[in-house]
């Protein structure tokens, strides 16, 4: 008679205890500017303000910003002077945006739907190198407008009121939801 080979049981793996989830609202630091003016009841000491000099008229565009990048500028620099939010410390910041926005018009004719995908020596289709240079000034871009308040969330925090803005397509293209 055979023997009746007796297989072990794995234990079930203990479960995991949820992970927490934060709730809904932001736990950003408010502005100084912002506590300032609501006072603070924690009575904890206030953050120093950083010597920034805040801009009375909008600079004159550095010779490093060209092409698209230098009309950007003209019309950013004059919005941030009269929100005043463009300080002195705030300027590369500026040219760093301008330049990514001037990549990523002179990149637009590479990444339309016929020219999104090249073929290969070898016959592969592949992403045309644009398309991801492209998303990198898009991403440099978002990083940008959300410190000069360019975002509705970030205008919302910082309490712009944009109301009076031109029809600018940077703006506009800025609002945007990701999809």
């Amino acid at each position: 008679m055979a023997k009746k080979k007796t297989t072990k049981r794995r234990a079930a793996p203990k479960k995991r205890a949820a992970k927490k989830t934060k709730q809904a609202g932001s736990t950003r630091r408010k502005p100084a500017r912002k506590k300032a003016l609501e006072g603070n009841a924690s009575k904890r000491k206030a953050p120093a303000e950083i010597g920034a000099t805040k801009l009375s008229t909008p600079p004159p565009c550095p010779d490093s910003v060209t092409g698209p990048g230098v009309e950007l500028w003209q019309k950013l620099a004059r919005r941030l002077v009269e929100l005043k939010l463009l300080t002195d410390l705030d300027l590369e910041a500026l040219e760093i945006l301008c330049d990514a926005w001037r990549r990523y018009q002179e990149l637009a004719p590479f990444t339309t739907a016929e020219t999104m995908f090249v073929i290969t020596d070898r016959g592969y289709v592949v992403e045309h190198p644009a398309v991801r240079l492209r998303q990198s000034a898009i991403n440099t871009m978002s990083k940008i407008w959300r410190q000069f308040g360019l975002t509705p969330l970030t205008r919302e925090s910082l309490d712009i009121d944009l109301s009076s803005e031109d029809d600018d397509d940077l703006l506009k293209f800025a609002s945007m939801r990701p999809t």
